[in-house]
């Protein structure tokens, strides 16, 4: 591991479940610990750990229309990194952060949850407290038609074989004042496990 972390990322991003999904038993999907690769100013790619969860029903019909729920990352890296941007005069942060998603037996097959919000906040050192939180004002998020037979399952799935990295165009906020522009491009780690949990697909 990163030995002292802090936590980089929490997304929370409110969605619905329509079509007879939405009698079903609401069932939390979660990770273990997988690694990102992200490219750092001046810094250049670093390590950062991370896991994600949403809700979302335990088993769906044919047709139904849904979108995962409450879903939530939490992303660490080592207090070096955010030593270092104190000591280059930042206080905190601002932007956005987009995530890219391929599915299996739902349509369409691959999306984007774009425009999840970073409000403005300070970012702390030492670990744990947050570097920054991320909520869904604002943000773009697709609705899935399950689209995949009776019987099977269906996935909905951040992967490093998807070849679009999460995108995480940020502000920099100067402790004297002003703005610095970045954009983070995230990538899981190849080898590092896929996040696809697996919805049934009632017969």
């Amino acid at each position: 591991m990163l030995g002292r972390t802090i936590a980089v990322i929490v997304a929370a991003i409110g969605t619905s479940v329509a079509g007879t999904a939405s009698a079903a038993t609401t069932t939390t999907y979660q990770t273990g610990d997988i690694t990102l690769t992200c490219l750092f100013p001046l810094l250049g790619n670093q390590p950062v750990a991370y896991k994600m969860q949403f809700d979302a029903p335990d088993k769906v019909s044919a047709g139904d229309v849904i979108t995962p729920a409450a879903a939530k990352a939490t992303a660490s890296m080592g207090p070096a990194l955010v030593n270092a941007f104190h000591n280059w005069g930042y206080s905190g942060i601002q932007g956005a952060a987009n995530v890219p998603v391929t599915a299996v037996g739902l349509s369409p097959t691959s999306a984007v949850l774009s425009g999840l919000r970073i409000p403005t906040q300070p970012y702390f050192a030492p670990p744990p407290e947050p570097f920054f939180t991320i909520d869904d004002v604002g943000a773009a998020l697709p609705a899935f038609t399950v689209t995949g037979a009776p019987g099977t399952q269906a996935e909905l799935r951040v992967s490093a074989t998807s070849g679009a990295p999460v995108t995480l165009p940020v502000e920099f906020v100067k402790t004297m004042g002003g703005v610095t522009r970045w954009e983070f491009k995230c990538t899981i780690k190849s080898g590092a496990p896929d996040f696809s949990p697996k919805i049934t697909i009632k017969p």
